[in-house]
């Protein structure tokens, strides 16, 4: 190597005459070339001397490769007598390192060097926080080098969030750069499984999709984990929701005036079930199923009870005729698919005092009649205070429809009669709409309003029954 310079040395170098070549002098070293097992060919120096005044004080690491051995001696306790710094390195083949002491943080050393083919495909990104690394990165191993002069060694990948180590071909200098900031967002791969979990996705479909961008994906024990962690942070978060749901709902009671004789608020709500598989009026197997109960002053979900009849450890056990592991089992229904709904919403007024301190007194679904028939079983909250069911608008006027379509065709009545029935379905529905929403916009309270859609609605569903 030869480093020409317009330095020159008290202790270290001997200053010649300009333009020559000297060799390196261990005359402040604690070992001699000798001992350094070192190739003295590569100590030699172009150093040019202007007699100049000392300026600054300088540390260098030095490393001297050679084929026997790596060693490294620091120079230290030297003063290099300077005015500018005007360092340029030759193309020799053989290149020592000149590190400067002060190190960035994000700088590191013994990468290896063999990247490959590797590096191939697409990666998931913050752009604004790789181009703030890349802005930063200015070396100080005092040859005014920068990321520009740096060429790619490594790439580190953990699931979707990677890390890339860069080293300067001209100080050597090696930085990390990071996909994305940590602790700033949520980190990529808990954000991707939980993107995952909202869609209704799992692994085989995320790692399809990944391949399919050519994005690097994680493994499925990897996704397992992360899942396991997710799913407890969503049912904290749900649970706490709900809670506060539960205060706004009792604190909106409290102001209708809508208090039970033993002073805890009513709450009217809304409930319904739902099922992974869609049954179309037959085929009632579904194995999970889910029943929701909504405040209906806030339309915040105040409870949620879910069934499962099937768990995979257990399922695979049974059918090798083992005796399961031990594990967090999730099937806790053994009955019916079609009785889910009923039960989840039973377990949502019986826990409503518990979990709310409120009593749900009327209750807003569809014609299904297992559910009332459930809560008369059960008379959560005694006999003096049994709970009103209250068909949903939207299902009754369904079921209206549907039986004025049935009458259409039935021959027992005259044709002409059926034709005008068959012109007027959708008025006839319309009308009701009308004067639910006329009900609901008169300057009563919320409990009057329902009362009166309820007594309507009772009226046409007694109509429609004489009807067959």
């Amino acid at each position: 190597m030869i480093v020409r310079s317009n330095y020159f040395s008290e202790g270290l170098l001997l200053p010649p005459a300009n333009g020559t070549e000297c060799e390196n002098l261990a005359t402040d070293l604690d070992a001699t070339p000798e001992s350094f097992n070192t190739d003295e060919s590569t100590l030699n120096f172009h150093v040019e001397n202007n007699n100049t005044s000392v300026r600054s004080e300088t540390s260098f690491i030095w490393s001297s490769p050679s084929t026997s051995s790596n060693y490294e001696t620091q120079v230290t306790d030297h003063v290099l007598n300077h005015t500018k710094s005007d360092i340029n390195i030759s193309d020799s083949p053989i290149l020592p390192n000149l590190l400067h002491q002060s190190i960035l943080s994000n700088v590191e050393t013994d990468v290896d060097l063999n990247l490959g083919n590797n590096c191939t495909g697409r990666r998931i990104i913050d752009i604004f926080y790789i181009f703030q690394q890349i802005k930063n990165d200015i070396h100080d191993g005092g040859f005014g080098c920068s990321f520009m002069n740096s060429e790619l060694v490594k790439e580190i990948r953990n699931g979707y969030y990677c890390t890339w180590l860069f080293k300067c071909s001209m100080c050597n200098i090696t930085t990390k750069i990071e996909s994305e900031e940590a602790g700033k967002y949520i980190q990529v791969n808990k954000a991707s499984v939980t993107a995952s979990i909202g869609i209704g996705i799992g692994y085989s479909q995320l790692n399809e999709f990944s391949a399919i961008v050519d994005i690097p994906c994680f493994s499925s024990n990897t996704y397992g984990k992360l899942f396991e962690q997710i799913s407890q942070n969503i049912e904290q978060t749900a649970w706490e929701q709900m809670r506060l749901a539960g205060i706004e709902e009792k604190r909106l009671a409290i102001k209708a005036g809508d208090i039970d004789s033993d002073g805890t608020p009513l709450c009217i709500v809304v409930a319904d079930g739902q099922w992974g598989k869609r049954s179309y009026k037959s085929k009632y197997d579904a194995l999970s199923g889910a029943a929701t109960i909504i405040g209906f002053r806030t339309n915040k979900i105040l409870f949620v009870g879910i069934r499962n009849r099937y768990c995979c450890l257990c399922e695979r056990a049974q059918a090798l005729k083992l005796k399961a592991k031990d594990h967090k089992c999730f099937m806790n229904w053994d009955k019916a698919s079609t009785g889910m709904e009923a039960d989840g919403i039973a377990e949502g007024f019986v826990r409503s005092v518990e979990l709310h301190g409120l009593k749900f007194n009327r209750l807003i679904g569809d014609g299904d009649s297992s559910v009332s028939k459930r809560l008369l079983e059960l008379v959560p909250y005694g006999s003096h205070q049994l709970v009103k069911k209250i068909e949903c608008r939207n299902h009754i006027l369904r079921n209206y429809s549907t039986k004025l379509s049935a009458l259409t065709k039935c021959t027992k009545y005259p044709t002409y009669l059926r034709q005008i029935i068959t012109k007027n379905i959708t008025k006839f529905s319309m009308a009701i709409r009308k004067a639910i929403q006329y009900r609901k916009e008169l300057d009563i309270s919320e409990t009057d309003k329902i009362k009166g859609c309820f007594i309507f609605l009772v009226y046409i569903n007694q109509q429609l029954l004489k009807l067959f």
